[in-house]
């Protein structure tokens, strides 16, 4: 008997698809068509998207779907998928180490707001890194709205940071890697952020940015680490900002993994138990 993907995967996969507002989206007009009743609308067209990636979606088995789920969501993964859960848990230790070893003031802050983001990734990163390839043949503006790489930076987020960095001599100072002058729009330049996101020590520096970034405009320093994580993750998972009350319209929608509200679980509270995980035995 054939068998169909359950809404949890599929969500984890169209989830990609770029539907957040601020830095970190941009929009990619496609259409919609009706599906089978249990599913999620499955988008009938979809740019540049590989086939492969679509076929995942198609042949992934029938497992248990979040929907209706009552317990912690780090319980979800562990029980349900527990080789993505331990993936994502021993990249985000290693993450904190390396941060902590560094000297990094917020390394726990930054291994916890990126979880979620590899829970997405060992779930799908075989497909991932094979639509990282097509990206970066095409080098389009249509790219910058994908999530490349460990970490599932956009370019376009990435392009965002770079701005930030180029502008604060502090900053430049620091990350002298990412603080990249010049138009940063052109295919050469998009081509070549791609390049950089495809490389976790990149992408370590564009979170190490980031998060320094967001805790001075937002005044987090002084908060407690819950307080900042909670900020910051909802930042990351959003788009830069540069006030409070646009995040704190977040902390209550239960987005993760899909993006939409009415599926399955605070992307703030996946990142908070992280936080307890990581620290663990």
């Amino acid at each position: 008997m054939e068998k169909t993907p359950h809404p949890a995967v599929l969500a984890i996969a169209l989830s990609d698809w770029p539907q957040r507002s601020g830095p970190a989206a941009v929009r990619v007009p496609f259409r919609r068509r009706a599906c089978i009743p249990a599913w999620p609308i499955l988008p009938a067209c979809f740019s540049r998207l590989p086939l492969l990636l679509l076929a995942l979606f198609l042949l992934t088995p029938r497992g248990a779907s979040a929907a209706g789920y009552g317990g912690e969501p780090l319980d979800f993964f562990r029980e349900n998928q527990p080789q993505v859960y331990e993936f994502a848990l021993k990249q985000s230790r290693d993450l904190y180490r390396t941060l902590r070893n560094q000297g990094f003031p917020y390394p726990l802050e930054a291994a916890a707001v990126v979880f979620p983001e590899l829970l997405r990734y060992s779930t799908f990163q075989d497909e991932i890194e094979s639509l990282a390839n097509e990206i970066l043949a095409t080098a389009s503006e249509e790219s910058d709205g994908f999530s490349i790489g460990l970490m599932q930076m956009k370019p376009l987020f990435a392009s965002t940071v770079e701005e930030i960095v180029s502008a604060d001599p502090g900053l430049t100072k620091r990350y002298p890697s990412i603080a990249l002058a010049g138009d940063r729009s052109t295919a050469a330049a998009r081509r070549e952020r791609i390049l950089r996101l495809r490389e976790t020590e990149f992408q370590t520096e564009y979170l190490k940015a980031f998060v320094e970034y967001e805790v001075r405009v937002l005044r987090l320093a002084g908060e407690d680490r819950e307080c900042r994580i909670k900020y910051l993750s909802a930042a990351y998972n959003l788009g830069i900002r540069e006030s409070r009350e646009p995040l704190e319209r977040a902390f209550g929608q239960e987005c993760f993994p899909s993006g939409r509200r009415r599926l399955y679980f605070n992307y703030q509270k996946i990142c908070l138990a992280a936080a307890g995980e990581i620290l663990g035995p």
